[in-house]
């Protein structure tokens, strides 16, 4: 439930470093490492939408404006994900149960 900075070299180092202690195998791209992630993808969603959550005091616009929120994603280089986000609105477009509920 971390949120660090990413913003140089060195914290990307930092983070995938942390990222290989779990999935030893991974190298950008790898069909196989992302896939063995994947399935822990009810975890990460929980993650990266509490993230986000943890943001909206530093201002971070709510949902209802997206060009706005994306924006000041963008321009604050804080530490986030949207795919929690993307990942439960196509969950609810189906009747796949979300595990976030």
């Amino acid at each position: 439930m971390l949120t660090p900075l990413i913003r140089t070299e060195a914290d990307k180092d930092k983070i995938l470093k942390a990222l290989k202690e779990y999935e030893p195998t991974y190298v950008k791209g790898s069909i196989e490492a992302t896939a063995r992630i994947a399935q822990n993808y009810a975890t990460a969603t929980k993650h990266a939408n509490e993230t986000l959550r943890r943001l909206l005091p530093y201002g971070l616009p709510e949902l209802d404006d997206n060009d706005e929120r994306n924006k000041w994603l963008t321009e604050n280089c804080m530490t986030f994900s949207t795919v929690g986000e993307a990942i439960d609105f196509l969950k609810s477009l189906s009747d796949i149960p979300n595990e976030n509920t």
